[in-house]
Order: C-alpha cells, then sequence, then structure tokens
C-alpha cells in the first residue's frame, strides 16, 4: 500500500459500519437490503468529505485572517 488516510475515508471502515448498523436493524426487526447498505457508506463518505472541504476552507481563512506575515513565493 502507498500512502496513509484517516480513518473516516476508509471504505472498509464505513463498510463494517453499515454492516453493524444493518445487523443491529435487523435484530430490531427492520428489514434492510445490500442496496440500503451501499447507500449509507456512500453517503456517509459524500458527508465526510464535504465536512473535510469545509473545514479545510475554514482553516485557510481563519489561518490567512490571523497571519501576522505576508506570504511570500
Amino acid at each position: 500500500m502507498q500512502g496513509a488516510k484517516k480513518w473516516y475515508l476508509s471504505k472498509t471502515i464505513w463498510g463494517s459500519v453499515a454492516v453493524l448498523v444493518g445487523i443491529s436493524l435487523r435484530g430490531a426487526g427492520y428489514d434492510v437490503s445490500e442496496a440500503d447498505l451501499n447507500n449509507v457508506v456512500d453517503m456517509s463518505l459524500s458527508v465526510a468529505s464535504s465536512v473535510l472541504e469545509l473545514g479545510g476552507a475554514i482553516f485557510a481563512i481563519y489561518g490567512r485572517a490571523k497571519a501576522t506575515h505576508v506570504v511570500h513565493k
């Protein structure tokens, strides 16, 4: 494997979470299909990505506003 990523960007982690949610829901009497679980994984990754992008933008703006030095080339 090359590089590293945060645990919350791992499809394996989110897939495992989705399976556990599915098992829990089935145990509670709800029927959950594999397609539903896949949708949960995709949605979770999309939300995580959006939160990271928004956080990065806010951090960049805040950092530049608080900076005390100019940016050099």
